[in-house]
């Protein structure tokens, strides 16, 4: 990745693309800045998104990756999700899927 920018945007094109696979619909924000990248909706329900990508991870011993990164539900009530563009994994918080 070119830049800190540019990890981000690409990050979150990918987001982007697996929440349409999904049969969502995505909504980008598009000022260059904000506490919100992504809006998803289905079934008229609308989900804050805020997408935090990294270029690398950690292997811990049983062999699965943990990011620098934290995914979460903010206080504000936007999910933060991770994005690792050397794994190409998307790390959700515990509870995301639940709770959309």
């Amino acid at each position: 990745m070119n830049s800190k920018a540019h990890t981000g945007a690409c990050g979150e094109l990918f987001v982007t693309q697996y929440f349409l696979e999904q049969g969502y619909e995505v909504f980008r924000n598009v000022a260059a800045a904000g506490p919100i990248d992504l809006v998803i909706s289905k079934n008229d329900k609308l989900i804050p998104i805020d997408v935090k990508s990294t270029t690398t991870a950690y292997t811990r011993v049983d062999g699965s990756t943990m990011l620098n990164i934290k995914v979460c539900r903010r206080e504000d009530g936007v999910w933060q999700i991770g994005y690792n563009h050397q794994t190409k994994e998307i790390h959700f918080p515990e509870g995301f899927w639940e709770q959309i």
